[in-house]
């Protein structure tokens, strides 16, 4: 990891703030969306952890933040309402970890996938595991990069199923929300892999693992019928895609030029760390590391653009621009977080 980016690898909006995590400190944050303003939330109070990334993917649900395993045997939840954290226990992940790499959310169920085939099925009210299933043996095979991670962050929900794309399998995977049913949809024969995926219309859009790979869209009415776009012979990769309007768009995880000849789909440049669109107002949640941006909009329309500084230490850690106007505040208490974490 290059230190000097703020090291954030997951946002939620959630009642009028964005909650987020310094990774290398297990500090959670929350920026209010009105005021900019931004409140530490307290350290999670387990584990000797170092630099290393314990968390990846925040989830905020009934009051409660959920903050999901990437290299733990515990999920953390804090709880709004009370300002402290509980530990719930989550065994038997390979190596005595779990590593969650792409969640959903279904009603009252969390459905987390494991970077190793695992998919648990959680219970947000009462916080405990209703199910699991183990998926390895049945893919483990049509793995063409056994380096690379299973899952990448995001997932569709649609009639009761959950779409997932793999990184390093040429296919999506679908999860029915009520049993665990699963089902592997092909995506052609070339070594792709899949970073993120976006619903438009009666379309699954999923973006590369790599710059050079395909987009594809596949159809969820025509027995899914799929086309690729080819459109960049660039090295890097892609943090996620999202949908508007008619339009896709996708947002490199690192610098780079990539440019599309399909009208449909739109390149958002500079390097993103991840990418959240909710589906019931169709708004984006993303985070710019190289600028160190965290950004909600709609499409084009930009809803409020929080910019984080690492450099001036001495006062301003978050200015919010909304409209072109700029609104700062003091935080100079983060200095020796913000010093520790960014160096």
């Amino acid at each position: 990891m290059n230190y000097d980016y703020i090291p954030i690898r997951h946002a939620v909006r959630y009642d009028g703030y964005i909650y987020f995590l310094i990774s290398t400190t297990k500090e959670l944050y929350r920026i209010e969306e009105k005021s900019g303003r931004i409140q530490s939330l307290g350290i999670i109070p387990w584990g000797d952890y170092g630099r290393v990334d314990r968390y990846l993917s925040i989830v905020a649900y009934n009051d409660k933040v959920f903050l999901l395993p990437y290299y733990s045997d515990f999920m953390p939840v804090y709880s709004i309402e009370r300002g402290t954290f509980k530990r719930v226990e989550i065994p038997d992940g390979r190596d005595g970890f779990l590593r969650c790499m792409a969640y959903a959310i279904s009603g009252s169920s969390l459905f987390m996938f494991d970077n190793y085939g695992r998919i648990i099925k959680y219970d947000l009210n009462n916080d405990c595991v209703e199910k699991d299933i183990i998926i390895y043996e049945g893919i483990k095979d049509l793995i063409f990069d056994r380096n690379d991670d299973c899952f990448r962050q995001q997932t569709v929900i649609v009639d009761g199923n959950i779409y997932v794309p793999f990184c390093n399998i040429n296919a999506l995977l679908r999860v029915d929300v009520s049993d665990l049913d699963t089902e592997i949809i092909p995506l052609g024969e070339d070594h792709n892999g899949y970073s993120g995926i976006c619903l438009m219309g009666d379309e699954l859009w999923c973006s590369p693992r790599k710059l050079n790979g395909y987009i594809t869209s596949c159809s969820l009415t025509d027995g899914y019928k799929m086309k690729h776009v080819l459109h960049s012979d660039d090295e890097g990769s892609f943090a996620g895609i999202s949908s508007n309007d008619g339009r896709v768009r996708l947002y490199p995880g690192t610098l780079c030029k990539v440019f599309s000849d399909d009208e449909s789909v739109e390149i958002q440049g500079d390097a993103h760390a991840f990418v959240n669109q909710d589906y019931t107002d169709n708004s984006i949640l993303r985070f710019n590391r190289i600028s160190r941006q965290m950004i909600v909009d709609q499409g084009e329309k930009e809803f409020a653009h929080y910019v984080i500084n690492k450099d001036n230490l001495n006062s301003r850690i978050i200015e919010r621009t909304t409209k072109g106007i700029i609104q700062e505040d003091d935080f100079s208490g983060l200095r020796e977080l913000i010093k520790a974490t960014c160096r």
